[in-house]
């Protein structure tokens, strides 16, 4: 079982990093993540599918496009107890190479035990408090769950699932297989949306594509008043959110985002309910000029509680930074 749980983490991630699993199936995938997989290696996955596993993951890692400013993976194997055998850090020494990687996983220690699930998602809010990037980098934040039942507990599963989204804005994708318990994948989800199962492998291409697409298209959050350094490719998007759940009830407010592009140029727009708004489908905020900065202002509806903003590049390259607020009606400061 945990043989197909990889398969699709492996294709999963490898459309990630290169952008599509077959040609012309997917566009290409040009998100900067901070992915955390979280794996169930407990009692009931026998070793010949566990070794099978490591050698899958493997050649995952041969593939993948590993970097600061590209996907970056921390590794969560979990039974009663957590391992961390793979970090965010590791891949920023300069001693880092796949070859080191490759002989990391080939390490991989097949756990038994029980299904610890809680503990597993408290242990990967820690990692994430602690060395996920900062907001001012735009990044989006992804836990990807995989399991193959019911946990030990699952209400603490769910209050666990709870903290992590709350405290590090990640997007958790549950996917449960075999005999799996649905309620509790919906509790680790961040939404219903990104739950999935599969009861066998002829599912695998229509899973793969579905959970590819929404991890690619993630919206990283913003916290206001910070300010964000990035760039963007040409014809390519990143995407953003923002909290706007504490503006006044029944009452509307205005996002502001200020931009200085340092290279290329770019395009801004907005929406209150598409999470990637893009051109032909959503607003393209008004451009004002003050200075040598970029000044974009929206209004936003009563009853928004989140908004979604985008930056197009035009350019080849198109390096920028931005800072966004949300304002009341009387031009006050939100959040």
């Amino acid at each position: 079982m945990l043989s197909s749980k990889i398969t699709i983490l492996i294709l999963s991630l490898l459309s990630l990093s290169n952008g599509i699993i077959a040609q012309g199936e997917l566009p290409k995938c040009d998100n900067i993540l901070d992915l955390i997989i979280v794996l169930d290696s407990s009692g009931s996955i026998s070793q010949p599918d566990f070794a099978k596993a490591i050698d899958a993951m493997k050649s995952l890692v041969s593939l993948l496009k590993i970097g600061p400013k590209k996907v970056m993976i921390t590794v969560i194997n979990y039974s009663s107890n957590v391992q961390i055998p793979i970090t965010f850090a590791d891949m920023k020494l300069s001693t880092f190479s796949i070859q080191w990687l490759i002989s990391k996983i080939a390490t991989l220690q097949h756990m038994q035990g029980g299904t610890d699930t809680a503990l597993a998602l408290l242990e990967a809010k820690r990692v994430c408090d602690t060395t996920c990037r900062s907001f001012n980098e735009g990044v989006a934040r992804s836990v990807v769950v995989f399991t193959d039942g019911q946990s030990n507990s699952p209400s603490e599963t769910a209050k666990q699932a709870a903290a992590l989204r709350s405290t590090t804005q990640v997007n958790i994708y549950a996917v449960g297989i075999g005999g799996y318990n649905l309620a509790e994948l919906k509790a680790i989800a961040s939404d219903p949306n990104y739950v999935f199962t599969m009861s066998n492998y002829q599912q695998l291409t229509v899973l793969i594509n579905d959970i590819t697409n929404k991890t690619c298209m993630m919206p990283a959050f913003v916290q206001p008043n910070t300010k964000v350094n990035t760039e963007v490719p040409a014809n390519t998007y990143r995407y953003y959110r923002m909290d706007t759940s504490k503006l006044r009830s029944g009452s509307g407010g205005f996002f502001e985002l200020t931009a200085d592009v340092t290279k290329g140029s770019t395009r801004v727009f907005t929406s209150a309910t598409n999470t990637n708004p893009q051109a032909g489908s959503s607003r393209e905020v008004t451009l004002q000029l003050k200075g040598t900065q970029q000044h974009y202002l929206e209004y936003i509806e009563p009853g928004t509680p989140k908004y979604y903003f985008s930056v197009l590049g035009v350019d080849p390259v198109n390096e920028f930074e931005f800072t966004s607020r949300i304002l009341d009606m009387n031009g006050g400061v939100i959040g």
